[in-house]
């Protein structure tokens, strides 16, 4: 086997979450000694990665010796690193890794001694923000690129992994809440979402989304998600309709997608024919609704989810029949000439039988007969 320093120090950072994942499911302090122990010699090994990728030299303690062999030491690095590199690691950075870097030369050349798993698990849990913004900064990735998929879902399950990286995050950025929830990311599960215009973006993971409501559809599906519809639909103020899949009041008219989505099941779950043009605001936008009474009579009535307004039948402009399905279309009045001598362009709403014969004498002059 043979790892390059730069999988090397991986190897130990993905090692040491794997033990920082099971101290937390078991709370066992043993678990916690060696995710510190394998992280300190990770974080230890990419520094010295990070002053590699500016000159092969600088990783050398003596860089002036004609063949030098023995490499910096933890702190030397960080230090070198401030000195070659524009961006520096923040004192308040250094000081975590170094206190970091104490415990774990505790625990290898003299005793360990952990009485509180809590406080151990808080040492690690708040270094993994500081590697990540290592490999940012210095390497242009990010850890969930460079931890295996089943160590990253594992890992984003533990709640104080989720507050660290908030706490670093909120500093930076107006993060999205719905309610008092703070919304995470479908694609990395980190709660790290932004508002740019009327789209979605994980700062975190790049991640990009046309809107909120598809930023929360592609949410997994559990109770949280739930939350997060409802949290959506009373700040937006939106018209919902009951999911005939879900059973839940969570269909919504994007309008930056343009269509209907259920919020929980991530698709348009509505029959076709059930959608109608709204004649307020002109958008496919509406649908026809259908209640039974106590008398078993079925009552149905329309309603836009974009603009909110009932929608009525109304009469086709060429037959007269009552309708919701109703197109809205101009067309070349020929009975009607301009003085520049061109067809009137007349509005007209006909209904689906009557658009279809248009459709067929499209090339024809205005007339259906």
């Amino acid at each position: 086997m043979k790892l390059s320093l730069y999988s090397n120090a991986i190897d130990f950072i993905e090692k040491g979450i794997d033990d920082f994942i099971q101290g937390e499911e078991v709370q066992e302090n043993w678990f916690f000694k060696y995710a510190i122990i394998n992280i300190s010699q990770g974080v230890e090994l990419l520094l010295k990665h990070i002053l590699r990728e500016k000159h092969e030299l600088f990783i050398y303690k003596d860089i002036d010796e004609e063949r030098p062999k023995k490499t910096v030491d933890f702190s030397t690095a960080i230090k070198r690193i401030n000195n070659v590199y524009d961006i520096k690691i923040s004192p308040k950075q250094k000081d975590i890794l170094i206190r970091l870097r104490d415990i774990r030369n505790d625990y290898v050349h003299y005793e360990v001694k952990i009485d509180n798993y809590h406080y151990a698990a808080a040492i690690i849990s708040e270094t993994f923000p500081i590697i990540d913004q290592l490999l940012r900064t210095y390497l242009n990735t990010k850890l969930i690129d460079e931890v295996s998929e089943e160590i990253w879902e594992e890992f984003i399950k533990i709640e104080r992994i989720h507050r660290d990286y908030y706490k670093e995050l909120k500093s930076k950025y107006n993060l999205i809440k719905l309610g008092n929830e703070v919304l995470f990311c479908a694609s990395c599960r980190m709660k790290s979402l932004i508002t740019i215009d009327k789209t979605v973006k994980c700062v975190y993971c790049d991640k990009q989304y046309s809107s909120l409501e598809e930023a929360i559809a592609q949410l997994p599906v559990d109770k949280v998600k739930i939350q997060f519809i409802e949290g959506l639909i009373n700040e937006k103020k939106l018209q919902s309709l009951h999911c005939p899949e879900c059973r839940l009041s969570s269909i919504v008219f994007s309008e930056e997608l343009e269509e209907f989505l259920c919020l929980y099941c991530n698709e348009n779950t509505l029959f076709h024919d059930d959608i109608i043009v709204c004649s307020h605001c002109l958008k496919t936008s509406g649908v026809i609704v259908r209640e039974t009474d106590r008398d078993g009579i079925i009552e149905q009535y329309g309603v836009c989810l974009n603009c909110q307004h009932n929608i009525n039948p109304d009469s086709c402009d060429y037959c007269g029949e009552m309708s919701f399905h109703l197109n809205y279309l101009e067309i070349d009045d020929y009975d009607s000439i301009l003085d520049n001598g061109a067809p009137e362009r007349v509005g007209m709403k006909l209904c689906d039988y009557c658009y279809y014969q248009y459709k067929k004498r499209c090339n024809t002059r205005y007339s259906f007969e």
